[in-house]
């Protein structure tokens, strides 16, 4: 269950996954966080122009990266 939705796993379970690892706590999170934002970023992805988008993402880190609209 804890695989297909880490927001199940409560702080109890997290220190003890912390434990295991010789890591601590904040970095589970960390770990935990990341996770969420790479799912998140597959699911928009994978929509309709999911092909595009990721397109136009490389397109702007080859660029030299920024924020869109602002000048080089």
């Amino acid at each position: 269950k804890e695989r297909e939705n880490p927001d199940l796993l409560n702080n109890t379970r997290k220190r003890r996954i912390a434990a295991g690892a010789g890591l601590d706590q904040a970095k589970v999170n960390r770990v935990l966080k990341q996770f969420k934002n790479a799912a998140k970023m597959a699911k928009k992805l994978s929509g309709k122009g999911g092909m595009k988008q990721m397109q136009d993402l490389m397109k702007q880190m080859q660029g030299g990266g920024g924020f869109p609209g602002m000048p080089r």
